[in-house]
């Protein structure tokens, strides 16, 4: 079975954050950055495409996670955080 990570771009309180979705709405793992563009190249750098291209094909049989979305520390798997998937 296909299985997409997702990551959602938030900035709060002059705090931006990544938060890492998977297919089930579970939150998987969180990065923080200084600003949005930070966070929006070092998705790129990973790796990362915008769902919404209008080119890409996917948009027709791949859907993106529905909210809420839910962290326990069960499925917090820290891929990103812990540097083995994000350079």
């Amino acid at each position: 079975m296909l299985q997409q990570n997702w990551a959602l771009i938030d900035t709060t309180d002059n705090k931006t954050t990544i938060w890492f979705i998977n297919d089930n709405s579970d939150i998987i793992d969180k990065l923080e950055f200084e600003d949005e563009e930070s966070a929006e190249n070092g998705l790129i750098e990973n790796g990362f495409r915008k769902y919404l291209d209008p080119n890409e094909r996917v948009l027709k049989f791949i859907h993106p996670p529905l909210g809420p979305f839910y962290q326990s520390e069960f499925n917090l798997k820290k891929f990103y955080s812990s540097g083995k998937f994000w350079h």
